[in-house]
């Protein structure tokens, strides 16, 4: 089962390539066992018509992916490493290579934390978009926050960029337009 992708180009080989994440899917109790997070990476080549394995990098990558971002010749993905700490795991098309970025320190890792983050690109740099969770807090105690706040990689450090309200029916963001318009997905209940 494919649970992500990416597409991109590799200006160094002039060559187009697909990176897929893929779970193992056994037949067998035992193989479940045996294999408890079966997953493998691999990559397309359009150039040489060919796969190949790509080596797991030392960390988990929780399947399915979700709101992952290419730019500039790499893909970006949010996930948790072994420490339960929240990491972005980057892909170079061009090199091959995995790399890991830590996360905003105010962004939690935990299912209980009300905040999601969607990565994207914004005004030409890696950005983060953290939101509150569409579900209600367990403790009665706990509010989430209300607003959507907008972050950029300077280097090796994330800035605030600003902050906005969130608006109703608003299940999360999609992606900044070069116009700095900003795609929201809307999740209506009937």
């Amino acid at each position: 089962m494919y649970d992500a992708v990416a597409f991109g180009f590799d200006s160094k080989t002039d060559n187009y390539k697909f990176i897929r994440f893929v779970t193992l899917n056994f037949d067998s109790e035992q193989e479940i066992l045996d294999f408890p997070f079966a997953s493998q990476i691999e990559l397309y080549s359009l150039k040489n018509d060919s796969w190949k394995e790509i080596s797991l990098p030392k960390f988990d990558i929780p399947l399915p992916l979700k709101w992952g971002t290419y730019f500039d010749g790499i893909f970006y993905v949010k996930i948790m490493m072994r420490e339960d700490k929240d990491a972005i795991v980057s892909f170079d098309i061009a090199n091959e290579k995995f790399s890991i970025l830590l996360m905003l320190e105010f962004i939690g890792c935990y299912t209980e934390d009300p905040h999601c983050v969607q990565l994207l690109v914004f005004n030409g740099s890696l950005g983060a978009v953290v939101y509150p969770s569409t579900y209600i807090a367990i403790e009665p105690w706990t509010t989430p926050d209300k607003y959507f706040h907008f972050c950029v990689m300077n280097g090796e450090a994330w800035t605030k960029q600003f902050s906005i309200e969130s608006v109703l029916d608003v299940s999360h963001p999609l992606e900044f337009w070069k116009t700095m318009n900003c795609f929201l997905q809307a999740q209506i209940m009937k």
